[in-house]
């Protein structure tokens, strides 16, 4: 059924079980589908007429709208946008449950992309068929359905209710458009209080879908153009280290040069001097291999339960041997109560790895220092601190320290170091900032949160 509205000619496709007279459009003007024509400001025949639940619920729908609003512009992330917009849905919708459920094109299949409220997890591990269930219908012929008693309603598929043990009575099902393209459907399922669902919800809930699909493709773009742009930045880093590469290579010959004198005079003492230049230049080609990688690739991060302390013990131990030749004191302070929180252990290291080789190569030839310290927050997250005690760096290089190719280290440095940690703790959701001054040491500080919500399926 279509209706249209006699103040701005906008199209509403409604399918509907049950009698439902009412329709607002976004204009405001509310549509009586009866034999009468429709007149502004009419209202539903069993509403009492505007009074203060009916305010505070136009308050609550409107303030939904602008925090959505505001949230478009202010984030690119997409799960971060899409689990707001599904919270803010089962809230003004006053329903047990909403879901998002994206087309797969890989697979020509549908999936639950997110969903809260019973059995959320489990939801999202679920499946249909194009054409499948109340939403498959709704995908297949881009139209929006209310159905008032799902155990009537022919379309209605039980896959959802007998996996996580769940009972829909009623539900509303709106499609996803990015421009004229479907890309999937939103689900509320079960009004509160055993309430019927109206066209006014419908109304609204088909504006919270079309924020969704704005979020998706707001996304989409962004993602293309990062990775267009570090696609990019991998061309511009063959030239720009190329340097670095042919000193890297220089140091390899010069290393393989006194290992073989070495054997040829069979001086031992000799071979070890060669070989430790061969070692440190075989550890600079592979960071900066790791570097490439890290920065080059979409990597989403693999979560476990792991201890910070843990990869603070590691970092320290690892990197001792070149700590104690350049005579620097090391300060490794540690957290007592710190408590295991989810993060990619290996990015981390990564991260903490990248800092802390920063900080040997700031420390002065005399007197160097360094201190890695962890921390636990009121707010739940776990702190690292990476400082050194050398020259400190300017405001002026500050601004450029995070960015790509920068370096405080001339041509001995990469410029990707501090890119890359950048780059994996903001995947973490998490963030790093510094604090330092010339002359007073820099001080790095990596903020991580104790959970991460996981990927959905």
């Amino acid at each position: 059924m279509e209706i249209k509205c006699p103040s701005c000619n906008r199209i509403h496709r409604l399918e509907v079980d049950g009698a439902v007279p009412l329709i607002r459009c976004a204009c405001s003007y509310e549509i009586v589908n009866s034999g009468t024509s429709p007149s502004p400001l009419q209202t539903h025949p069993s509403d009492p007429g505007p009074d203060m639940n009916g305010t505070i619920a136009v308050k609550k729908e409107l303030s939904a709208l602008i925090e959505i609003s505001r949230l478009l512009v202010s984030t690119f992330n997409k799960d971060v946008l899409l689990s707001r917009i599904i919270s803010l849905t089962a809230e003004v919708m006053d329903v047990e449950a909403c879901s998002i459920i994206l087309y797969d094109r890989d697979r020509d299949d549908m999936a639950f992309y997110m969903s809260k409220g019973p059995g959320q997890d489990e939801i999202t591990q679920i499946r249909l068929a194009k054409g499948e269930g109340i939403a498959g219908w709704v995908f297949l012929n881009k139209k929006s359905v209310i159905s008032q008693d799902t155990a009537k309603d022919e379309r209605f598929s039980r896959k959802v209710d007998d996996s996580v043990q769940y009972t829909s009575k009623n539900l509303m099902c709106v499609p996803v458009f990015v421009g004229e393209e479907i890309i999937g459907v939103m689900e509320c399922v079960n009004k509160k209080g055993g309430a019927s669902f109206s066209a006014i919800d419908l109304t609204l809930f088909e504006s919270m879908a079309n924020h969704a699909g704005e979020a998706i493709e707001k996304a989409r773009l962004m993602a293309e153009n990062i990775k267009s742009m570090r696609l990019a930045t991998i061309g511009q880093t063959l030239s720009s280290l190329s340097h670095c590469i042919k000193n890297i290579l220089n140091g390899l010959s010069g290393g393989a040069f006194i290992v073989n004198k070495a054997m040829k005079d069979r001086n031992l003492e000799l071979i070890g001097n060669g070989w430790d230049i061969v070692d440190k230049c075989i550890a600079r080609i592979t960071d900066l291999t790791m570097n490439m990688l890290a920065y080059s690739k979409e990597r989403v991060p693999l979560y476990q339960s792991c201890n910070p302390n843990k990869t603070a013990r590691e970092i320290a131990h690892l990197l001792s041997k070149r700590i104690e030749e350049r005579g620097i004191r090391l300060n490794l302070e540690l957290c007592n109560n710190m408590k295991e929180i989810s993060m990619d252990s290996y990015g981390i290291f990564r991260c903490l790895l990248n800092l802390v080789t920063n900080a040997i190569e700031a420390c002065p030839a005399e007197n160097g220092e360094i201190s890695i310290t962890t921390r636990a927050t009121d707010r739940g997250t776990a702190i690292f601190e990476v400082h050194d005690n050398g020259a400190g760096i300017s405001d002026e290089q500050r601004e450029k320290i995070f960015s790509v190719f920068f370096s405080t280290k001339g041509g001995q440095g990469t410029g990707l170091g501090l890119a890359v940690t950048q780059k994996i703790v903001e995947e973490h959701r998490g963030r790093i900032w510094l604090e330092s001054a010339p002359g007073m040491g820099t001080t790095f500080f990596i903020e991580l949160p104790s959970k991460q919500e996981a990927a959905p399926a």
